[in-house]
């Protein structure tokens, strides 16, 4: 009996090893890659009503992922972009509030898997510093430069082109705490809180090291 238990262990791990030994192993997706990048941001800003404004940004990237199996990965990445056009500038009868954003770091954790060999999904989430222009008048004037940190939900999905080269897309919605500027409601002077969010699309062009 213990000698076809054994027998059986022995044909069982013989079958399996060829099984893998077959696999062609998967590299898209493993180890570090450099890129440029650009999209599109809606950017929220809620103070009295919700207002937007639309900014394009443009970047450079830096990757790392891992397989942890033939197909699933996970991996970091360093985003800095800068953004250009659009700003905001909600009024009231007593003064007037400008938002810019000027650049945007982000960190990206990620985690995924890989279909068909060539295209990679994932989900993500990210922290972010953000670099934007204030400008207020009224009682509490101001015309500041104000970095703010927040963080993003995620998702992306990248193609390999050739055994180098990818191309991808991805989403993520910012979220920032609550801000406070001097735009007044009334003639009494006082402060106003806002809060910020924005929707970002982005494609990314990708070269694997």
């Amino acid at each position: 009996m213990l000698k076809k238990w054994l027998l059986s262990m022995v044909a069982f791990s013989f079958t399996a090893g060829s099984a893998l030994a077959l696999s062609p192993k998967i590299t898209f997706m493993n180890g570090w890659s450099v890129g440029v990048n650009g999209g599109y941001q809606k950017n929220k800003i809620t103070i009295y009503d919700l207002l937007s404004h639309s900014t394009g940004n443009a970047g450079v990237h830096v990757d790392c992922n891992r397989h942890v199996t033939n197909r699933l990965f996970f991996g970091a990445g360093l985003e800095i972009t800068g953004s250009f056009r659009g700003k905001t500038a909600p009024r009231s009868e007593f003064s007037i509030f400008k938002l810019k954003r000027l650049w945007t770091s982000a960190l990206t954790l990620r985690v995924g898997t890989v279909v068909m060999g060539k295209m990679a999904l994932e989900i993500n989430g990210s922290l972010l510093l953000s670099r934007w222009h204030e400008l207020a008048t009224g009682a509490f004037g101001y015309d500041k430069r104000i970095v703010r940190s927040g963080y993003a939900p995620g998702v992306a999905a990248t193609m390999a082109v050739g055994d180098r080269f990818s191309v991808g897309v991805a989403y993520r919605y910012e979220i920032y705490p609550q801000g406070r500027t001097a735009l007044q409601s009334s003639s009494i002077p006082t402060l106003s809180y806002f809060r910020m969010n924005a929707h970002q699309v982005t494609a990314k062009f990708s070269y694997r090291i």
